[in-house]
């Protein structure tokens, strides 16, 4: 297994080819439209992500983590979902 991180300011400058292979999303405090952009192009099911984002974020949260793969959410290294 081969682990790569890529950093960006904003997650549409990555090309499609690199954001559609990752498996993990790290985000921290980001303006809405990018936390929606994610979500639109990451997020399935019934998780209400960008409302949980913002909750967490005005916890005064440091940075959430989105497991692509499971669906799974987490603040910090907490699980939220």
């Amino acid at each position: 297994m081969i682990s790569i991180i890529i950093t960006s300011q904003k997650y549409k400058t990555l090309p499609t080819a690199v954001r559609s292979a990752c498996s993990m999303v790290v985000i921290f405090r980001l303006a809405p439209i990018e936390i929606k952009m994610i979500s639109d192009e990451l997020v399935y099911g019934n998780l209400n992500y960008e409302q949980v984002v913002e909750n967490e974020f005005l916890k005064d949260k440091k940075f959430i983590m989105y497991n692509i793969m499971s669906g799974v959410l987490y603040s910090e290294f907490d699980r939220i979902n």
